[in-house]
């Protein structure tokens, strides 16, 4: 039993030293940490936040090279099933004969490369705890970034289309979220 209480004691205080992946406390910038190395995003637009019963934390971001939707689940919530899955479920329904070219996993990231006629663009899936970020990279820049290679999409290629939509939004119809109970709560307040 003492090695079991030291053992998530240990876990407990190291946990506290884990920068998040997504950091969001400066007005004009973003900051990924990944792999002992930060860098910022720069943003210039309002995040526009979303309120839902399972929410705690949530917003949307529309930059002309990215879209970026964060989601931070109230305790007592879970996903429904796999929220990356759910992502790109929405993205399938809003742009038809979308086909998934490629993923790969760095770190903490999910990485999808998507085509349609020719243009490209990335899904980036970023985990952290209870949150959830997802990044509709334009230019391949955050990837780039990410990754610690060129993964730049060259600019006759790029995905002309901006995506808006959000998760939180669409909740009430696909109902992505659960309580830990199982139980759905239909947009009421804990």
């Amino acid at each position: 039993m003492v090695k079991y209480i030291l053992y998530i004691s240990t876990l407990l205080i190291l946990s506290g030293c884990v920068k998040p992946y997504l950091e969001h406390t400066q007005e004009h910038q973003l900051t990924i940490n990944n792999d002992n190395k930060s860098f910022n995003i720069p943003i210039t637009n309002q995040k526009k936040h979303k309120f839902n019963y399972a929410v705690s934390d949530g917003f949307t971001l529309s930059e002309k090279t990215f879209h970026l939707e964060y989601i931070e689940l109230r305790s007592g919530y879970d996903w429904a099933g796999l929220a990356d899955g759910y992502y790109q479920d929405l993205l399938r329904k809003r742009i038809k004969g979308l086909k998934k070219v490629s993923h790969e996993v760095v770190d903490l990231a999910d990485i999808f490369l998507f085509t349609k006629d020719g243009k490209y663009f990335y899904l980036v899936t970023l985990y952290g705890g209870s949150s959830n970020t997802f990044i509709i990279d334009y230019t391949g820049d955050i990837v780039t970034k990410i990754v610690g290679k060129d993964k730049y999409i060259a600019k006759s290629e790029q995905f002309d289309t901006r995506f808006e939509e959000s998760m939180i939004d669409n909740d009430i119809i696909a109902h992505y979220f659960k309580s830990n109970d199982g139980s759905e709560q239909d947009g009421v307040l804990p």
